[in-house]
């Protein structure tokens, strides 16, 4: 990143997003009451929203993680890399994706057919942060969506840029140039 300045603006604060994710949890909480429910998050930028995300929810669940990669530098790959595969077995199963952002559609097209072929009983997705501007396919659609974001590229709470401000206590954009 030597010769790149980077300029940061909050977007989404610390307080709005704790007031959200409370709502969220509400409503997944009406949803899967008595239910028999994993939970996967998919790492590495969900991890924070699924801390904050789960002890607010009000029934008992598995957990696992799914890691994959698709971007590099401010933009997406167009491909989608399984580094790590979850390993609860969820067929039969209620299913809730935590994913930090749907952006393009295809980590969520994957994601949707990767554990379809697992047999759940139902597969839901909870995204922090929807993109619509930047669909590329006809993706499925997130059950329960945090915020809609400009199409902008985002850091903090998890997101990352290079690896990089992930720790930001907020959600914020993020541009560069020489």
């Amino acid at each position: 990143m030597e010769g790149l300045t980077i300029q940061i603006f909050e977007l989404i604060s610390q307080q709005v997003l704790k007031l959200r994710i409370s709502e969220l949890s509400r409503e997944i909480n009406d949803r899967f009451e008595n239910r028999d429910i994993v939970i996967i998050c998919v790492l590495k930028g969900a991890a924070a929203f699924m801390a904050d995300l789960t002890p607010q929810l009000n029934f008992s669940f598995a957990a696992d993680c799914i890691e994959l990669a698709s971007y590099h530098n401010f933009t997406s790959a167009g491909r989608i890399n399984l580094i790590r595969d979850a390993t609860i077995d969820i067929a039969g199963k209620d299913v809730l994706i935590v994913e930090d952002i749907v952006d393009t559609g295809r980590t969520l097209q994957f994601l949707h057919s990767h554990l379809s072929a697992k047999n759940p009983l139902s597969l839901r997705v909870c995204t922090l942060l929807d993109n619509p501007e930047r669909r590329l396919m006809d993706s499925p659609s997130p059950d329960y969506v945090g915020f809609t974001i400009p199409n902008k590229f985002v850091v903090g709470y998890g997101l990352d840029y290079d690896q990089e401000y992930r720790n930001l206590p907020y959600i914020a954009t993020i541009s560069g140039g020489h």
